[in-house]
């Protein structure tokens, strides 16, 4: 595995174990996506059940997030920055071999991102 490698996983693991998600659900999000059928080692009834749990999770995190708009917890900046950041992210991770992971400071990155979504919420 190579630093940039490294420094990518160490991102991506940063983003997932403080989602509402696991490894797992997003690994089944991500083959539903890609139109994939059954997983192996996995029965039909186990990979639809999780699929479904998936789904809901998905709209679970979409309402509470118009829910927080709503009730002014998270206003139009917040869902800016957020968009912003998340544009930025997915540069940054969609370019995994190039030299711009390997000259970002990805634990200076993860601690401003974590600053950033603190920051957001108009709850003190």
């Amino acid at each position: 595995m190579s630093a940039t490698d490294s420094h990518f996983n160490d991102l991506l693991e940063h983003i997932v174990k403080n989602s509402l998600f696991t490894e797992r659900q997003l690994y089944i999000i991500s083959k539903v996506k890609e139109k994939q059928k059954l997983l192996d080692g996995i029965s039909s009834g186990a990979y639809y059940r999780q699929i479904r749990q998936c789904k809901n999770k998905i709209f679970g995190v979409v309402y509470s997030m118009m829910l927080l708009k709503i009730i002014n917890i998270l206003d139009e900046q917040a869902f800016n920055t957020i968009n912003e950041l998340s544009d930025r992210l997915a540069k940054i991770t969609s370019q995994s071999d190039s030299d711009l992971i390997r000259d970002i400071d990805i634990t200076t990155v993860i601690s401003k991102m974590d600053q950033l979504i603190s920051s957001l919420s108009n709850i003190n």
